[in-house]
């Protein structure tokens, strides 16, 4: 995580039991207790989580839905309608996979005034969306939520920090109709990734296992790519939750 002055003790520690549930995750019905617990640190009234399938040329191939608490007619007005092609916060999210307030990225996009007009007539207007995609860029997901939410580093921080980590309880419910994670790491890699846990940087584990820096990241990029990770947290939270790499 980066720097946590933003938040309190109390969510920091909350935030943690969160991504741990989330590593170790394996239905819906966890991921919706998940989601419903962190309406506990951000006023969250409704959720949706979806992960796409990426094309090497960019277009979304495949698009799979969990609804949280998003209203069931909203989501049947929204196919019927089509809204996929005019939604500006699912265009602005496939093309950056960064952090967006709805606020911001409707005055960017200007989208139709019959999707702004649909979705206020559910209360679908004020919230916060965040996506990741993996290394390979053929996945990425959409976590959107909405309620009264504000554009503060809180807010930003705690949906930032557990996205990744709702994109892995997701797809490992997904898991069934997707290839197996390749949990295979090398000794050399377990070894990275060990150093990895304890904070250490790039620089610092090629001093400590006499290699180059070049290395390390070789190493690192080939870590993340096997466990689906995110970023270098993210892998490490998943080894550990396969147990791959032991906490010590």
């Amino acid at each position: 995580m980066e720097n946590t002055d933003c938040i309190s003790k109390r969510d920091a520690v909350f935030l943690l039991e969160l991504i741990h549930e989330c590593v170790t995750c394996k239905n819906k019905t966890g991921i919706k207790n998940i989601v419903d617990s962190l309406s506990s640190l951000v006023a969250i009234d409704n959720a949706v989580f979806g992960i796409a399938q990426i094309g090497t040329n960019g277009l979304i191939q495949t698009y799979d839905v969990m609804n949280i608490s998003y209203p069931e007619e909203w989501l049947i007005t929204y196919k019927r309608k089509n809204f996929c092609q005019v939604d500006p916060i699912a265009k602005e999210n496939f093309s950056n996979f960064e952090l967006q307030f709805w606020e911001d990225t409707y005055k960017k996009w200007n989208p139709p005034k019959e999707f702004i007009s649909a979705a206020r007539d559910f209360n679908l207007y004020n919230g916060i969306a965040c996506g990741v995609r993996n290394l390979k860029s053929t996945e990425g997901s959409l976590f959107s939520v909405a309620g009264k939410l504000e554009n503060h580093p809180r807010e930003k921080f705690i949906i930032e920090n557990l996205t990744p980590h709702l994109h892995t309880a997701f797809t490992t419910y997904l898991s069934k109709t997707k290839a197996p994670v390749n949990f295979e790491l090398s000794k050399r890699e377990i070894e990275v990734l060990n150093w990895v846990k304890k904070g250490k940087s790039s620089w610092d584990i090629s001093v400590i296992l006499a290699i180059s820096v070049r290395t390390v990241k070789f190493h690192v990029e080939n870590i993340m790519v096997k466990l689906n990770a995110v970023s270098r947290t993210h892998a490490v939270a998943i080894a550990l939750s396969a147990g791959v790499i032991d906490i010590d």
